[in-house]
Parts: C-alpha cells; structure tokens; sequence
C-alpha cells in the first residue's frame, strides 16, 4: 500500500513539473506547482517526516505559492503573445544535461538511502536525550541546539533579502 502511494504521489510530482517546465500560462504553471508541493509534503508523511510535511504545507504551499499566484493574477500582463525564449535546438541539449544530473545525484547517494525504512525517522524517534521524542521535536531540539548557528544565519540572510527587495521595489516605483 505504502509503495502504491509513493508512486502515485512521484508520479504527479513529475506530471506537475513536465508540466510547469512546457506550458506558457503562468496562472496554470502556479497550480501545477501547487500540486507538486502538495504531493511532496505527501511525500514527507510517507517517509516519517511530520514536521517538514507541515513545514512544506504552511510555507510553501500558503504562504509563498499563494503570494506567487496572487502577483501573477494581480499584475494583468499576459505573456500569451510572447515568443519564447529556447529554441528546440536548446531543450535537447538541456535535457541531456538534466538526465546525467539526475544520474549524476543518484549515483551520490549511499546506499541505504534506498533501503525500505527510513533510518532518519527510525533515529529521530530514539534520542536518547529526550524520551518519547518523535519527529517534530527532535527536529526542533537539533534546530536549536547543534543547527542554531546556520539557522541564524540563515535567517539573516533573508532578513537582508528582504530590506533589499523592499528597498529596489520602492526605488524602481520612484523612477518616471
């Protein structure tokens, strides 16, 4: 059963990302992205990863795709009429690059990454320095104990990504 739902949620992980890479409308590459993230955070449940599951639902698909669909729909330009920007002779090459990427990862991967059960899941739930932890809170004690340094930093880099798009959007709105 496990395995029947894996595959059906890989499977429309690479229907919405075919799709989002080909079409030309914006508003349906939104909601096709929209599935993609959705059936990842199903992805995240079947491997035992609660928190990053709903991590994935709140910011990415409510906060962040929705902000991204509600700009597109807002801003009334349509890119129907534009001519695109690759040739066919460009999408083969490109593809061909994507496939030995895609090996390329694969091939880094150690071997027990493939292994039916999922030994992060398994590990989260067996800390020893917090009886009965499951997933969630093991992730949030790593986060803010051994990950807490790179998790600053993490966040002060998008606090100044932040100052600097509020900052170019002001000055490019002055300009005539």
């Amino acid at each position: 059963m496990l395995e029947a739902l894996f595959i059906g949620f890989a499977t429309l992980i690479g229907l919405a990302a075919a799709f989002m890479a080909r079409t030309r409308n914006l508003v349906h590459a939104g909601f096709a992205l929209f599935f993609l993230l959705f059936a990842q955070a199903a992805l995240y449940v079947l491997a035992g990863a609660e928190f990053t599951a709903i991590a994935q639902l709140v910011v990415y698909v409510g906060g962040v795709l929705l902000l991204v669909l509600y700009g597109v729909m807002l801003t009334a330009r349509s890119l129907g009429d534009a001519e695109p920007q690759t040739g066919v002779f460009q999408q083969w090459p490109a593809a061909l690059l994507a496939l030995g990427l895609f090996i390329l990862l694969l091939a880094a991967f150690p071997p027990h990454v493939f292994e039916r059960t999922a030994p992060i899941a398994q590990s989260a739930r067996s800390l020893p320095s917090i009886p009965h932890a499951g997933a969630a809170e093991a992730t949030g004690f790593e986060l803010l104990t051994g990950w807490l340094l790179p998790f600053e930093v993490a966040g002060v880099f998008l606090l100044v990504a932040l100052i600097g798009a509020a900052y170019l959007s002001r000055h490019s709105s002055e300009t005539p």
